[in-house]
């Protein structure tokens, strides 16, 4: 069990110290069952330290394999993206608050009563909140850094259900239920649609893009399925040159200098809500600051043109702006 937990750390570093604790707290436990709950300290130690390191080996294999192949043992987001606690704490408290599964398991009375096995899970999923508080959240919507823990809180629940009356699990489980139900209806029917608007997105762009183009683009996931040739990654995930930038995710100290180096003849940016392509151009304004950045730079407005205005069905638009060929 334990390195089934920490193989997850493999895909998702920063769930090792939910694994750890899981280890440990399995450790606890089998001392505790092996010695008829009178277990000699030697007999926690060893085996607690055990579980610790099967859980954390994973992703410290992990992390030997990125300084083979990448010269770095961390992930080039925590360089792209640097830490922000404030982020962190709304997108914490944003998911305690709504996403369900932790307002099912919200029973201080009952905690006392639970069994050894589910206040584990309990802790482990405490430290996962602080590590993703510690880390700045995420840039993604609907809690994706949580999604992996919050399935273990219906174990939680169900103890809690057998622990407790049931007035309490009912009003638990219906706060979980309305939390989730306005999730679905909020955000999650949308979310359901993205793919294929995605697709079609990426279909039309290419058709839009010259194969000899470089292309700069902060949403590099979607540009990147689109076009064949080379994508300047405007945020970094993908090119440690810029990671390095200051600046933030969405931010990055992007210089004249730097898009002609790279060579770029096509930009892809994305309009503010309710504004048009051309008063964008016209007033250097667009969603994020990066992309503000670039179309106030003189070197771009006096070689760029408007090539395609481009949008989805969910409501976001992009421009792309193009270059002359030389």
């Amino acid at each position: 069990g334990s390195l089934i937990g920490g193989c997850v750390a493999m895909f998702r570093p920063e769930m090792v110290i939910w694994a750890v604790v899981m280890g440990v707290g399995r450790g606890l436990l089998e001392a505790r069952e092996s010695a008829n709950d009178k277990a000699a300290p030697r007999n926690v130690v060893g085996r607690t330290t055990l579980h610790a390191v099967v859980a954390a080996a994973p992703f410290l294999g992990m992390c030997v394999l990125r300084v083979v192949l990448f010269g770095s043992v961390a992930p080039l987001a925590l360089r792209a993206k640097p830490s922000d606690l404030q982020h962190g704490l709304v997108y914490a408290a944003a998911t305690l608050l709504i996403a369900g599964p932790p307002l099912a398991v919200i029973a201080p009375r009952g905690w006392l009563a639970l069994a050894p096995w589910p206040r584990v899970i309990l802790a482990a999923f405490a430290a996962h909140t602080l590590t993703v508080v510690a880390v700045g959240g995420d840039w993604m919507p609907m809690s994706r850094l949580f999604a992996p823990v919050l399935p273990s809180l219906a174990i939680v629940f169900a103890h809690l259900a057998s622990a407790t009356r049931w007035p309490s699990s009912l009003v638990r489980g219906a706060l979980c239920a309305a939390g989730q139900g306005w999730v679905w209806f909020r955000v999650g029917i949308d979310a359901g649609r993205v793919g294929a608007d995605r697709a079609e997105l990426i279909a039309y762009t290419h058709a839009e893009l010259r194969d000899d183009s470089v292309v700069a683009a902060l949403d590099v996931g979607w540009v990147g399925a689109a076009h064949s040739g080379d994508v300047m990654d405007l945020a970094g995930l993908t090119d440690p040159d810029i990671a390095s930038l200051p600046g933030g995710h969405t931010t990055k100290a992007i210089t004249p200098m730097l898009l002609a180096g790279k060579r770029v003849s096509t930009i892809v940016l994305l309009l503010p809500a309710g504004t048009g392509a051309s008063e964008a151009w016209e007033q250097g304004r667009y969603a994020r600051g990066v992309e503000s950045r670039i179309a106030r730079m003189g070197w771009v407005r006096g070689r760029f043109h408007h090539r395609a205005t481009i949008g989805t069905r969910e409501g976001l638009r992009y421009v792309l702006l193009e270059a002359p060929r030389d």
